[in-house]
């Protein structure tokens, strides 16, 4: 460490003071009768007291000045997230940490080591390394950007020189780790510890179904697929409440990775139930644990009034009237207009009474505003969705009395009608495409009709399907508290009945316009508050989470919400924490394999206003499990883009070699000092003191006054 010495006052200040210190004590002692060596000797005292006296006046302060140079630490990001027990991966991670590459970077660095999953876990010795048993991991995802941001803020002190991953490279939660990782401003390396040739697997992918649903319907439920590197037949099984309820059978082969299988699930009884889809083993799979994945459906007794106003017989009118009455939740009325003002089935109903209103061609030219007029009052009054289909006669200038009801805008008209396929917007960017999941099937159906209308839809409504003639919106959906509006802009669905070589074309109209119905006319809305666990099943070693939010009830500061959890003869009870006016939250941890109701209520002044039922378990997380390649992609992103370089392979002198060039480049030298006010230091003054008393007391040994 180097010192260097300071004064707040200059060289040529302090020279001045002595000098004026020597002047005052030798005219002082000039006339007296001393003589030398004691008159030089009281002069000297006397100039050393008075230059001290005058420092003191001005409050000297005195600055040392030391250099630190930190030493520059290697972090060893060391993975411990559940896809290490596929392919034996945690014992070569074993072997790793036990290897030379636990020292590198030898010289004036140290190195510090992490455990990492979800987030950063903890530090761990160097000593602690060879003891780390993976035979029981239960970190049941993988977050590098999390690990790296809270990485940077425990070293932000530091002089991070390196950091090293030891991982799979299986990230599988999170947003993208570079831009935590630019902020260190440090080289990435990594040390991968599985093959990325990809083996013999097959996996549950992905569920697409409705979490909600009607009793007595029919409700599709879509499964995702992989299948790698074989050829064969699977099987694929539904469970209902652990019961085999259906099986459908695929033909897999190893030049296609993905594969769609469809179930549909029915309920007689408004309740929750438990279903599980499971492929059957095949020979030699590097791992069952992704071969299944568990969900719940709520089914609601709900009944939708629905009132389908058309603009005269048709093909389409046929079909979507007799599509909607299959659906046993719908009450659902026709009128199909005769002549202006006046329909087939007689007058024209209350609209008060209906909670989805469907214009199928309507307008038309000879349309009665009216009809519009008594529509658009109901939807104010209580908040019930508009559906529009289009038809080639709609006349969308008698639309203007509902425009501020609709999800779309007419730029231009024109009646040049044209065939027509449909596709899936590639990104859609809404929450609401959950419910929607089975539109991913749209590009199989047959082909309808569009105009050569322009639309285009509002700012917060968000298009679905496209035409695939000049990619113009056909299916534009706006859900938002003060308008639930659906529009589909072309026509001629008929079409998919009359197509045979699909049975369950039809049967797909049905469940889009269901869907879209439930999803944009929110029966619970009139619900106080909603709830919902953040997923159906959680290992005994995590906290199952519960987010709660108040919909529709007047805030007054002293709303609970509690929740009773039962189920393998055990019950417990927790309060959610508030975080804000409407949104709750809270954590219970189950230790106990099994299915569990919860029943959560709103309170207010300890007062019960509602409950809500729900289901979750407790069993196997196999998220880890959904890719079993280990996946080098976004460690080479870190390295390539910090300068750090792939270690896999490498000799531990290799290694050290690298990692002690860039430790050598790391060094620094930080300069602090510490101020000493003599003003206040009591060895200063205690030396003021001496002197004083130290002339006093010679002074009277020499008889002056």
């Amino acid at each position: 460490m180097n010192f260097s010495f300071n004064a707040e006052y200059g060289l040529l200040y302090s020279i001045l003071l002595l000098i004026i210190s020597g002047a005052v004590a030798y005219f002082y002692y000039k006339r007296t009768s001393l003589k030398n060596p004691q008159k030089n000797l009281f002069t000297i005292l006397r100039t050393i007291t008075v230059f001290l006296f005058l420092l003191l006046l001005l409050s000297p302060v005195f600055s040392f000045i030391s250099g630190i140079s930190p030493s520059p630490k290697n972090v060893f990001l060391i993975d411990n997230s559940e896809s290490l027990l596929i392919e034996n991966r945690n014992e070569v991670l074993k072997n790793i940490l036990t290897g030379e590459l636990m020292n590198a970077g030898a010289g004036n660095s140290e190195n510090v080591f992490y455990l990492f999953s979800e987030n950063l876990l903890k530090e761990i010795t160097k000593d602690e390394l060879s003891a780390i048993t993976y035979e029981g991991i239960n970190n049941f995802s993988t977050d590098l950007s999390s690990s790296l941001n809270t990485l940077g803020d425990n070293l932000s002190e530091s002089n991070i020189s390196t950091v090293n991953i030891i991982s799979d490279g299986i990230i599988n939660e999170g947003g993208n780790p570079l831009k935590f990782a630019a902020l260190m401003n440090v080289p990435f390396s990594y040390y991968l510890t599985g093959d990325t040739v990809q083996k013999k697997d097959v996996s549950v992918k992905n569920l697409y179904y409705n979490k909600t649903a009607f009793a007595e319907s029919s409700v599709p439920v879509k499964v995702q697929i992989m299948s790698y590197l074989y050829n064969s037949v699977l099987n694929v099984r539904l469970f209902q409440e652990d019961k085999l309820i259906d099986t459908k059978s695929v033909a897999v082969n190893d030049k296609q990775l993905s594969y769609e299988v469809s179930f549909n699930v029915f309920s007689q009884d408004s309740r929750i139930v438990k279903y599980r889809v499971e492929t059957e083993p095949l020979e030699n799979e590097i791992t069952l644990k992704n071969n299944f994945r568990d969900f719940y459906i709520k089914f609601t007794d709900n009944k939708f009034r629905v009132l389908l106003v058309s603009g005269g017989p048709g093909a389409d009118n046929s079909f979507v009237t007799g599509e909607l009455k299959k659906i046993r939740n719908f009450r659902t009325d026709v009128v199909t207009q005769k002549a202006a003002g006046e329909f087939y089935e007689g007058s024209f109903p209350d609209t008060d009474n209906y909670d989805v209103f469907i214009l199928s061609g309507y307008p038309t030219a000879v349309s009665d505003q009216s009809v519009l007029n008594k529509i658009s009052s109901s939807i104010e009054k209580n908040n019930s969705s508009l559906i529009f289909m289009a038809a080639r006669n709609t006349d969308y200038g008698k639309l203007k009395v509902i425009e501020d009801k609709l999800s779309f805008k007419v730029s231009s008209y024109s009646d040049n009608e044209e065939l027509t396929g449909l596709s899936l917007v590639s990104f859609p960017g809404s929450m609401l495409f959950e419910r929607l999941g089975q539109l991913r099937s749209v590009s199989s159906m047959p082909e309808v009709f569009k105009t050569s209308s322009v639309f285009s839809g509002n700012p917060s409504s968000e298009t679905f399907l496209l035409t695939s003639r000049n990619s113009g919106p056909a299916l534009i959906i706006e859900n938002t508290p003060d308008k639930k509006s659906a529009a589909f802009l072309v026509y001629g669905f008929y079409k998919w009945r009359l197509n045979k070589t699909n049975s369950d074309n039809t049967e797909f109209f049905r469940n889009i316009i269901s869907s879209i119905i439930v999803a944009i006319t929110d029966k619970e809305a009139n619900k106080h508050f909603s709830i919902e666990t953040t997923k159906p099943v959680y290992s005994k070693f995590e906290d199952v989470k519960f987010n709660a939010a108040i919909t529709n009830h007047e805030i007054k500061g002293n709303e609970k919400i509690k929740v009773r959890i039962s189920g393998n003869g055990n019950e417990s009870e927790t309060e959610l924490n508030r975080l804000n006016d409407y949104q709750y939250s809270g954590f219970v941890k189950i230790p106990e394999d099994g299915n569990y109701e919860f029943t959560a209520g709103l309170y207010e002044d300890n007062v019960l206003i509602e409950e809500i039922k729900g289901r979750f378990s407790v069993g196997e997380n196999n998220f880890e499990f959904t890719e079993t390649r280990a996946d080098n992609s976004i460690l080479k992103m870190l390295a390539l883009e910090t300068g750090g370089e792939n270690l896999t392979g490498r000799s531990g002198n290799e290694i050290s070699g690298f990692i002690s060039e860039i430790n050598s480049k790391s060094e620094y030298e930080i300069k602090t000092s510490k101020n000493l006010e003599l003003n206040v230091n009591p060895y200063y003054l205690s030396l003021l003191i001496f002197l004083l008393c130290l002339e006093w007391f010679l002074r009277k040994r020499n008889n002056l006054p």
